[in-house]
């Protein structure tokens, strides 16, 4: 009887895996990546393409370091959606380029210039004998800071 059952357990297995080949089951971005076939079948049966796309993405990337194993982090990324890292050096040039749109569209707002260099931005005290306050492009908080100072120069969010 249990061998009758194993076969007929087998055989049922077999037919799936005929009618639903695994290579076509597997989204094409998880083929060539070193993770176990089933997290790789489980992962597309679980989630969308874009979904799935966007984790490889996240996971491969240089900049995000992966604390568990290569497949955790993609179902991780999957479920949670994180924002694609970025290097230093493209946070930089954001940076600058943001620099420049405001310096262009602020040039002196009550009594402070503002100045983007090649390394930081600058707000200049032009009517007080104040040091000029600086927030540098490879700050990790560099929006966070230069928000907070044109807040204080009277800018509203």
């Amino acid at each position: 009887m249990n061998e009758q059952y194993i076969k007929s357990f087998e055989e049922k297995e077999k037919q799936q895996q005929q009618a639903t080949p695994f290579a076509a089951a597997v989204f094409s971005c998880l083929k060539d990546l070193d993770i176990p076939e089933s997290d790789k079948l489980e992962i597309s049966r679980t989630y969308s393409l874009k979904e799935v796309e966007h984790a490889v993405k996240f996971a491969t990337n240089p900049c995000t370091k992966i604390k568990t194993t290569l497949q955790q982090c993609i179902k991780w990324a999957c479920k949670n959606k994180p924002d694609l890292p970025t290097s230093k050096e493209e946070t930089i040039m954001q940076n600058r380029n943001n620099s420049q749109i405001l310096e262009k569209a602020c040039k002196e707002v009550n009594g402070v210039k503002i100045e983007a260099s090649a390394t930081e931005v600058l707000f200049i005290y032009t009517n007080a004998q104040r040091k000029p306050e600086t927030v540098g492009y490879d700050d990790a908080r560099f929006k966070e800071k230069v928000l907070h100072l044109l807040i204080k120069l009277g800018f509203k969010k």
